[in-house]
Parts: structure tokens; sequence; C-alpha cells
């Protein structure tokens, strides 16, 4: 060894320690990629079967809302007190009107292969077989679950049944509410046989990799296997989520080689591939191993982090030229990658709400309003405290749910603003007027409001800037609702340093220093009964449009205080008209035609004029109100904007084309801005659903007015 050169030293010295730490690091390599590897699989499993078990919980959900709905039918209370007086022939006429109903509803959904309607002996008063009406008669084929069904009350749960039947190929999931009269007797009952074929359908749609497969089943007994069910195997990766109020559960399971097999490939060949290198790189540069091991590993160990999800992580800038660029590159790399990562998300999420809402709006708004306006005429009236409390509870929830597919359609569309110039002070006691009944009087909140006297402006949209305030002042609530210390709200408004700023601070346990800035981004919320994480978000937003910004930070006893910052408005922006708004003159006993297709709706509207002194036809045929207009003298006429083939400017295109009497057009599709700028181009208003009365009668007032 005296002979030996000090290359051949080092290399016997270096290479036997290199192989073995290659060889560890290969191993280590291997065993956390494929740790990596199963535990996403695992959240890939578990994420599918969320969503799947999602989908399936809204099918049930729908089932059920839809067969509350048709159980409360009039008709079905018409029908058997005509037969209770023995009147055949108009009980008859009733039961054709309710086997129309059930036909049309089974042909509707489609997932109803057989709906029956039975009198309390079990016999079958109609029966709807794949969305037509058969010839009734004979005795329903499960007396047991007739008489069940018989024994449940008014109010509760339909009830749900799997069973096996001959004139079925598959099992079918079989529903039953009672007819009850007011006395709580059964005077018959209503079966619905769903198939559960299309849910299968899109259960076996979904897949990860080649054995991945989704399930419906019967909900398993929890074993110390865990909750799934004995056929299922072992070794597999599987998720099991029950279906909420129901029997059922979606499982999911796939075979873990699939993802591991191709990793022992790839590893044995990076392994030989690495022993090469190694022994090339000790031969060639082993003076610079050890200057270039301490940033080659930093940026090794970067990569590595960065790929397993952690896209924050940087290379410090250092070591040889070479390597400060090769650091360089890696931050810009890594920073750009992330940037696209969240708007990629962002841009996924905006989609997918987008479509959602795009399909359901019309649906949702007009029940939403027909809910948001009865439960405004009920609060009003006579009743007990525990009632109006009831009352009261009903009608927020309702505003609520407004709110959340206005904000929601805020969102989406990021309409811009109309620019005029506002008062902050204004704006923050317009936002405390809509809140303060809630915050003083539903949460015993004391409210403090620290305004600026020189009355600070900015160039803001009023209601944009309110709906931001009412925002912050909703969380202030639901973060004091269940502090056990004092419960304070403070509004502040000022004008230093050349902005404007408004703050809303609370007592309550505040926001934590290292989510003040997640608290902004869309679908981030820390409620878990409630909110979507839409609210601080589009708050964000909104003051991004008014050239500000939003912030949040700790204040005094440790609670929350956000703050928005503004410019001062400039020279030039004129105060907007709608800020003051006056009474609008009331014509008593005009003549208003009412034309609706969802008779809910239809009736919502009649009870507000009514109640206003108006006289009102309200009709839900169009064709009626067509022939109605050339028989009779109308003052104003209200037409839903979209009633089927028949639209509402079809009634005004009969006028003529001229508004008179006056028009007006109700809607609950917010996103149809074409059937909005041709009501804008004849100067006909159009109201959203769902509306408040004084917003509605506001509108009609005007149009009345001379």
């Amino acid at each position: 060894m005296k002979n030996w050169s000090l290359a051949s030293r080092l290399l016997i010295l270096i290479l036997p320690i290199c192989l073995i730490i290659m060889l560890a690091m290969s191993l280590c390599t291997y065993l956390t990629a494929r740790v990596v590897i199963l535990r996403e699989a695992e959240q890939g499993v578990n994420a599918i079967t969320q969503a799947a078990a999602a989908e399936v919980h809204a099918f049930f959900t729908q089932r059920i809302n839809e067969i509350d709905i048709i159980r409360r039918s009039p008709l079905f209370e018409d029908h058997f007190k005509n037969v209770e007086y023995s009147l055949r022939q108009e009980a008859e006429v009733y039961r054709v009107q309710i086997e129309g109903m059930l036909s049309d509803f089974a042909s509707r959904t489609r997932v109803y292969p057989r709906v029956y309607y039975l009198d309390p002996s079990g016999k079958t008063l109609c029966l709807i077989q794949d969305g037509k009406a058969v010839r009734a008669g004979g005795t329903f084929e499960s007396p047991d679950f007739l008489e069940a069904v018989k024994r449940m009350s008014a109010t509760g749960r339909p009830l749900s049944r799997t069973e096996r039947v001959q004139w079925y190929g598959y099992p079918i999931l079989r529903y039953g509410v009672p007819i009850l009269d007011t006395h709580g007797i059964a005077r018959g009952a209503l079966i619905f046989d769903c198939s559960l074929s299309s849910v299968h359908a899109f259960l076996g749609k979904l897949r990860l990799g080649i054995s991945g497969r989704v399930r419906l089943t019967q909900r398993p007994r929890r074993t110390r296997a865990g909750p799934f069910p004995q056929w299922l195997g072992k070794g597999l990766i599987a998720s099991s989520i029950p279906i909420s109020g129901t029997s059922w559960a979606v499982i999911m399971a796939v075979n873990p080689r699939e993802f591991t097999d191709r990793l022992t490939l790839i590893s044995t060949v990076t392994l030989f591939l690495s022993v090469l290198a190694s022994m090339l790189v000790i031969m060639i540069i082993t003076r610079q191993v050890r200057l270039l091991l301490i940033p080659l590993e930093e940026l090794r160990s970067a990569a590595k982090t960065y790929a397993s999800g952690h896209l924050d992580r940087r290379v410090n800038v250092s070591g040889p030229t070479e390597l400060a660029e090769l650091a360089q590159s890696f931050n810009a790399m890594a920073e750009n990658l992330r940037q696209r990562t969240a708007a990629l998300i962002q841009t996924e999420k905006l989609t997918a709400v987008g479509t959602l809402i795009g399909g359901i709006a019309h649906e949702l708004n007009n029940p939403l309003a027909a809910v948001t306006g009865f439960a405004e005429l009920l609060k009003d009236t006579p009743r007990t405290d525990e009632e109006r409390e009831d009352l009261r509870h009903l009608y927020e929830s309702s505003l609520r749910c407004r709110d959340i597919v206005q904000g929601l359609f805020q969102f989406v569309r990021q309409e811009q603003p109309v620019m005029a110039r506002v008062s902050v002070n204004d704006a923050i006691q317009a936002a405390l007027a809509l809140s303060e009944y809630r915050l003083v009087k539903g949460e015993g909140i004391e409210v403090v409001t620290e305004l600026d006297t020189s009355h600070p402006e900015i160039a803001a949209d009023f209601k944009l800037l309110q709906q931001v305030l009412v925002n912050l002042l909703n969380n202030a609530v639901d973060a004091l609702r269940d502090h056990s210390g004092r419960k304070v709200l403070w509004l502040r408004s000022s004008s230093t340093g050349g902005n404007v700023r408004i703050e809303v601070e609370d007592t309550g346990p505040g926001i934590a220093a290292g989510e003040r800035n997640k608290i902004f981004e869309p679908f981030f919320t820390k409620k878990t009964k409630k909110g979507m994480g839409l609210g601080l978000s589009i708050s964000a937003m909104i003051v991004s449009q008014f050239s500000g910004s939003l912030s949040c930070e700790e204040g005094r006893d440790r609670g929350a205080r956000f703050i928005a910052s503004f410019p001062p408005c400039p020279p030039g922006i004129k105060v907007a008209e709608a800020l003051r708004r006056t009474a609008d003159p009331r014509r008593k006993g005009a003549r208003i035609l009412v034309v609706d297709d969802e008779p809910d709706v239809a009736q919502l509207m009649l009870r507000f004029l009514r109640e206003d002194g108006m006289d009102v036809v309200a009709l839900t045929d169009p064709e009626h109100a067509k022939r109605r207009l050339k028989e009779d003298v109308f003052d104003l006429v209200i037409a839903d904007l979209d009633m089927g083939p028949i639209k509402g400017t079809d009634l005004l295109e009969q006028l003529g084309g001229d508004p008179r009497p006056g028009f007006m057009l109700v809607t609950g599709d917010i996103l149809n801005d074409e059937a909005k700028a041709w009501a804008s181009g004849r100067n006909i208003p159009v109201v959203t659903k769902p509306f408040l009365r004084t917003d509605f009668l506001r509108v009609v007032h005007r149009v009345l007015a001379p």
C-alpha cells in the first residue's frame, strides 16, 4: 500500500462507503416512495369514495324531498273526503288528477319503476309503471310494509326498505308515506319503488387503476377487521363511507400492487445506474465531491420535499456559480409551478361552481322565493313567543340561503361594480341597520361605533361595500356566539396617511397568525357546521375592485380586527342617486295581473300586493293570461320571465311592444344576461328571485307611479 497513489487510496476508502451509502439511499428512497405512493393512493381512494358517497347521499336525499313534496298535495285530502262522503264521481275526478300527477312525477324523475296510491285496506287506487298509468286494482303485494307505513306520523321520515320483486330484475328501494287526515288517521298510502340502477351505473364509472371499483352495498357490521364486508378480501387499500340516514354504504377497494410493481422495477434500474454513476464520479471528481456535496444535497432534499407536496420549499443560493444558477432556476421553477398549481385549483373550483350554479339557478330561486316571502309574511303575524322565535329562525335561515346563492353568483361572475362617491360612514350605518337586531337582540353583543367626523369618502359601489361590511359583521357574530367572555363589536372609520380605513373588531377567540392569509382564499373555512368559505374571499375581491385591500390582525383582548383600506375618492366621481332612497308614491286599488307558472310564487306576489291595497288577479297559465288581457284592463302586468314554451316577454309582445299597462318581470335565472339586456333596452324593470316584500313593492310602486 505504500506505493499506492493517493487517488487509489482515496478510491479504496471512498468506494465501499459510497456504494453502501448509495444502496442505503436507494433503499430509503424506495421505502419512502412506497409509503408516499401508498399513502397518496389511500388518499385518492378516500377522496373518490367521499365524492361518490356525497353523490349517493344527494340521490337518497332528493328522493325523500320529492316524496315529501308529493304527499303534501291537497289532491289526496280532496279525494279521500269525497270517498268518505260517497261522492264517487267527484272522487274519481280527483283520483284521475292524482294519477296524472304521479305519472308526470315518475316520467320526470325516471327513477321510480312503480308508484302506488293505496287506500287503507291496501287496494291499489293508482298504479304508475315506467312513467305510465296502468289499470289499478288488486291488493298491494307487501301488506306488512303497508301496515308499517300506516303507523307513521304526518311529519315522520318516509319509511324505506330494500326488497326484491318479481316484476323487476334488480332489488328496489321501497319508500312509503301515509296519507293522514287532520286527526292523524291513515286514509291511504303512497308507495314509491325506487330503482338503484342509475346509482350503480354512476358508481361503475368511477375507477382508480385497473382493480379499483366503487360499489354500493348494505352497510356491513363492524368487526375486528374494520367496517368492510368479508367478501372484500385482505391486503387491499379500501375505504368505506356509510350513507347517513340509510342502511347503505359506499365501498372502494384497489390492489396496492398496481402502484408498487412499477416502483420496484424503477428502483432496481435506478440503483444500478446510481452505482455506475457513483464509481465514475469518484474516479473523475474525487476532490470536488466534498465541495459539492453540501449544496447538492440541499438541492436534492429540496427537490424531494417539493415533489412530496411542500410547494413552499426553496433552496439557498450559494456555492459555485453553476450551483448558484441551478438553485436560482430551481427556485424560479418552484415558484412558477406553485403559482400555476394554485391558479389551476382556483380555476377548477370556479368551473365546478359555475357549472353547478348555471344548472340550479332557476329551480332553486323559485322555491327559495316562496320560502323567504311566506316566512317574511308569517314572522309579523300574532303568534306565541315560541312560534315567533321559530318563524324568526326560519326567516333568517331563508335570508342566509338567499345570501349564499347571491354570493356564489357574485363569486363566479365577478361583475364590474358601478363606481360612485360613497361615504364610508353611511355604508357602515346601513350595514349596521341590517344586522343590529341580530347583533343586539339575538346575540346580546355590545356594538360600539367610532366614526370619523370628517365623513371620509371613497370611490365604490355602495351595495357591494355594504355587502362586505355585512359579511364582516356576520363573521364577528359567528366568532362571538360561543364566546364565554365579554362580547363587544367595534366599527370604526378613519382617514389617516392619505388612506381611508374601515375597521371591524371583535373580542372573540381571534384568528391564528398562520391562518390570517389563508382565510381570504376561496373555500377556506374554520366553521365546521356552516359556511362555504366564500364570504371573506368575496369580500377581499370586492375591496380589491375598489383599489383597496382587506387584511386581518390581532385586536384588543386577542380578538380579530379586519381592516379595509382604500384610497380617497378622486375628484370627478359623482354621488350615486340610489344611496338615498325616497318613498315611492302608492296607488291604492290598482288592478294588477300576476302571471307565474310557479303556484307558490304567484300566491306570494298575490299576498304581497293585496296586503298593500291592490286589486290582484294571479294566474299560473300564460295562455289563460293572454286571454284575460284581451278581456280585461289592468294597470300593471307582472310576469315570470321563463314559463316554459311561453315567456313573460311574449305577454309584452302581445301588447304591441308598448308597456301599457305597466309591465315588469320576475325571474329566478340570474345568469340570463340576454333577457336582462332585452328588458333594459325597453326600460322594463326585472326583479330577481328570491325577493323581499319591501324590494318587490318598491319596484311595483315605481312602475305604477304617474
